[in-house]
């Protein structure tokens, strides 16, 4: 396009690639109705091409970053639903990765915010040791029943205390283990991704996936030198953060001897498949990125590829299933949870007829607590109008934000994980 770079200015890596991604936006509003905050607020600055057009007139130099664009900009829960309906391909994801980034290295937050997001950026969600020392605190925070205190809590620290509340006794560790698989099957290998939450706030459904995986004849290695994933860093802004995890977790997997990474949350397989794109200017990563990110499974994909044993146990449930944003919008993943279901005898599925963003989005409830719980309360609406006594999804996030709200409306459905659920009917079969 012969648009000019400004390196003082761009809002974006300085490369003419991204450049040109700004402009593929031809506004022709396809996209207002697949967005979450547009939807809720009926704004044209909180959709997806008002926040282009902001980025816009920041890049050619027409405004500036000012507390309110930056709110608008900020309030983009990065669900990308948006793209799944774009004509013009535009790469939202990547633009307002790239924004956010803008806004933290511009200092453009709130000291509280800042000081949050470094808290949670470069030293909770990096640090395995940290996240042990926060599992032996929820132990505490668990015996000393601390939740009947939530109503003098912060709002922002309320899902947290939510989330603290269901977490199991038991924490998943990634302690270089190796699970052996059942010697009558036919063997495969894989390595599996334990994460930076869920080993703590849902090990239980990481133990299920090793069950599942052995059960269908694979050993599953849980390297020790695994780290986070990064995507909470890159949705946060800290995108140099982001490549020192991506660049951790390439070296621990890349020259095992494995069939696929397997991942059980949606979150985080969408952003290890897209790796390579925190390296496109890394000569020495850039390669080893993309074998990474191609080996990388969603465990429901990777268990419909190689064709499981089917479950003998009758489940007598009703199930609805949520897509989660970035295992549906981004991997492009949505028949393989439900064709893993159809697989148990008993179980009865029933689609929702709104199937957006549940308002999880990693840590935006933190942030935005008022929109997250409307899009929360909006998708339970849709939920029980199936009339289901069991929510299946593939991502942690979903889970506890619909729980949280199933909780608050002292709702009796129960919402579960894929894997757990075929769990379940694999151990009654047995």
């Amino acid at each position: 396009m012969g648009i000019e770079i400004k390196p003082e200015n761009t809002i974006f890596t300085s490369t003419q690639m991204d450049i040109q991604d700004l402009y593929k936006c031809v506004h022709c509003g396809l996209c207002l109705s697949s967005c979450p905050t547009y939807t809720v607020l009926g704004k044209e600055t909180d959709s997806p091409r008002g926040r282009i057009a902001y980025m816009k007139a920041i890049y050619e130099e027409k405004t500036y970053l000012t507390p309110r664009i930056v709110s608008h900009l900020d309030s983009c829960l990065q669900c990308r639903a948006c793209e799944s309906v774009c004509p013009s391909g535009v790469p939202f994801g990547r633009l307002m990765e790239h924004t956010k980034s803008y806004i933290v290295n511009k200092k453009k937050y709130s000291f509280f915010r800042s000081v949050v997001n470094k808290f949670l950026y470069k030293v909770v969600f990096p640090k395995q040791f940290i996240l042990s020392l926060l599992s032996i605190g929820i132990k505490v925070y668990k015996a000393l029943k601390l939740n009947k205190i939530r109503i003098l809590m912060p709002g922002f620290m309320i899902p947290l205390d939510k989330m603290i509340s269901d977490t199991p006794k038991e924490v998943f560790r990634a302690d270089g283990s190796i699970f052996y698989s059942n010697p009558i099957v036919k063997k495969r290998s894989v390595a599996l991704l334990s994460g930076c939450v869920m080993p703590i706030v849902q090990s239980d459904t990481m133990r299920a996936t090793v069950r599942v995986l052995n059960k269908n004849g694979c050993d599953v290695f849980v390297p020790e030198s695994q780290k986070c994933c990064g995507a909470l860093n890159i949705h946060g802004g800290d995108l140099e953060g982001a490549k020192s995890l991506a660049k951790a977790n390439i070296d621990a997997f890349i020259d095992l001897d494995i069939e696929a990474i397997i991942v059980v949350s949606g979150g985080c397989g969408a952003i290890m498949k897209e790796y390579f794109d925190l390296f496109k200017n890394d000569e020495e990563y850039l390669e080893k990125a993309i074998r990474f990110s191609n080996k990388v499974k969603d465990i429901s994909e990777f268990l419909i590829q190689i064709s499981i044993i089917k479950p003998e146990n009758n489940l007598d449930y009703t199930v609805t299933y949520q897509d989660s944003c970035h295992l549906s919008n981004v991997q492009k993943i949505t028949s393989p949870p439900r064709q893993l279901l159809e697989q148990i005898e008993g179980i009865t599925i029933v689609e929702m007829e709104d199937n957006k963003c549940c308002g999880a989005a990693g840590v935006y409830s933190l942030f935005h607590k008022e929109m997250s719980s409307v899009l929360a309360s909006s998708k339970m609406d849709s939920v029980e109008s199936t009339r289901a006594n069991v929510v299946i999804s593939g991502n942690p996030g979903c889970m506890i934000q619909i729980n949280g709200e199933a909780s608050k409306r002292k709702s009796p459905i129960k919402v579960m994980h894929l894997v757990d659920i075929l769990d379940e009917a694999y151990s009654y079969a047995n």
